[in-house]
């Protein structure tokens, strides 16, 4: 699965981490070197109606991963009716 930056967000579209009210911003640094057609693997952690959060591991030295959306119109070559049709929870 690929993605690009975005939001993070845990299980049933809940956002992780950065308690308090208002609304969290991304750290995006770790993306800059990458442009909109690079593929980043990453692994399915949330499956919506209209697309699936996945979790990328930037680098190899562990630092926090970044989930990203992946809209069901990017999630398969041709008309797609269900996120499901395409990943599942836990795909790579």
């Amino acid at each position: 699965a690929a993605a690009a930056g975005g939001e993070r967000r845990g299980g049933a579209g809940q956002r992780r981490g950065g308690g308090g009210g208002g609304r969290a911003k991304a750290d995006l640094s770790a993306l800059s070197g990458y442009d909109s057609k690079t593929v980043l693997k990453g692994e399915v952690v949330s499956v919506l109606d209209f697309g699936a959060f996945v979790s990328i591991q930037m680098g190899s030295d562990g630092g926090a991963p970044i989930d990203g959306l992946v809209h069901i119109s990017q999630l398969q070559e041709g008309r797609t009716e269900s996120v499901a049709e395409g990943v599942s929870v836990g795909d790579k």
